[in-house]
């Protein structure tokens, strides 16, 4: 799942260099969510065929709503393309923000933006319960842990 729109994702990079494959379909999906308390379905999503089965699809979300990617693949349409739960694979990213000190050292946002994904509760409404599971990381250099939420 994608961050910044024109980068190709980490989580993709690293599945292309440990299994030297691209699968035949690959569908980039940024959520966004907006200052609104909800988005129509008019205005949900942004598909963009990138060519031989990469499509980037930008889905918003008012701040109200909770993103729910099965529903999103279920109700979207890629010529070519059709939505099977049993075939899917979701490879899930995040990005952490990194405060610079003004020492010039490098350190992880306030504990207030990690927050919500201590239980990966945010994540947990995202994909189906088969393809979730949450962990904690330390940071060998930080006594407390590092809440994480992505599944493979």
């Amino acid at each position: 799942m994608g961050g910044l729109e024109d980068l190709i994702p980490q989580t993709l990079l690293h599945n292309i260099k440990h299994n030297k494959i691209v699968h035949n379909w690959v569908l980039l999906i940024q959520i966004k969510t907006v200052r609104i308390p909800r988005v129509g379905k008019s205005e949900r999503t942004t598909i963009e065929e990138v060519g031989r089965g990469l499509v980037r699809i930008i889905a918003r979300y008012g701040f109200m709503e909770n993103p729910n990617i099965p529903r999103l693949l279920k109700q979207i349409s890629i010529p070519g393309w059709e939505y099977n739960p049993m075939e899917t694979t979701f490879f899930m990213g995040k990005e952490t923000l990194i405060v610079k000190t003004k020492g010039g050292s490098a350190a992880l946002a306030p504990e207030a933006f990690l927050l919500p994904t201590q239980e990966c509760s945010s994540e947990q409404q995202l994909l189906p319960p088969s393809s979730q599971s949450c962990g904690r990381v330390r940071d060998p250099d930080r006594s407390p842990s590092i809440p994480t939420g992505f599944r493979i």
